[in-house]
């Protein structure tokens, strides 16, 4: 109530003062299970998967014989999920496994709650590095970023903006003497090459996939993201024009 129809939402983990609450055993976040809002969601907003605006912009720059035309599409706001995020986290190949150089790390500022000798929840700070094992410092880092063992903030990471700039396409076109076009009997001839779709510009936290690239078909379902989708083609070409 209150959100789009195309809202997003996931586990988070408990906050106590800006710190996040880990489990003391495993170094890995707890997931929050306290009411978020009014109708008792334990799960957090995580954004909705419609754009906030788009624009386009198209323009044709002439110069003699020649001719460019190229037009770019932007579109801001909204979140998406990623299933190509998703199995590439899981395998190892995100450029977030690498922090720490893929060590054993302590998530910076975290905290653990205990309870106290008057029966209060209190908190400490988190000395337990990321998937410790039985108490010994071990190499199970890579659970941190599948949800599997990091209930509480994983999703996070499968959740991106979708925002976008994209080249969409870019056309230079040489027009050819009339005396050419006369040959064949044709009032006006021109050869040029083309590209559509090739450059894309996208957030910092989306090295994964362009945003239009979903499988999950063409209505309010494909807002909500993609499930392992094929990247979209990039076109090449070449264009002869022949007007009679």
């Amino acid at each position: 109530v209150g959100k789009t129809v195309a809202s997003i939402y996931g586990p988070v983990p408990p906050m106590e003062n800006g710190h996040v609450v880990v489990d003391a055993s495993t170094g890995y976040p707890s997931q929050n299970l306290a009411p978020l809002d009014k109708f008792g969601n334990p799960k957090a907003f995580y954004g909705n998967g419609l754009y906030d605006y788009m624009m386009g912009w198209t323009n044709t720059f002439s110069y003699k014989q020649w001719t460019l035309t190229a037009s770019l599409d932007f579109r801001y706001g909204g979140v998406m999920y990623s299933e190509t995020a998703d199995m590439m986290l899981f395998t190892g190949n995100g450029i977030l496994t690498t922090y720490n150089d893929r060590k054993p790390f302590i998530i910076p500022g975290s905290v653990n709650a205990y309870t106290d000798a008057s029966g209060k929840t209190a908190y400490a700070p988190n000395h337990t590095y990321v998937g410790n094992n039985g108490g010994i410092e071990g190499d199970y880092t890579f659970g941190y970023y599948y949800p599997s063992q990091n209930q509480g903030s994983a999703s996070q990471m499968r959740v991106i903006d979708r925002s976008f700039l994209k080249l969409r396409d870019i056309n230079l076109s040489y027009s050819l003497p009339m005396a050419w076009a006369a040959k064949v009997k044709a009032s006006n001839a021109s050869l040029g090459v083309y590209g559509r779709n090739f450059l894309l510009w996208t957030p910092k936290d989306n090295v994964y996939v362009d945003p239009e690239a979903s499988n999950l078909g063409n209505d309010i379902a494909s807002q909500l993201g993609e499930f392992a989708t094929a990247p979209l083609t990039k076109e090449y070409g070449i264009i002869l024009k022949i007007g009679f």
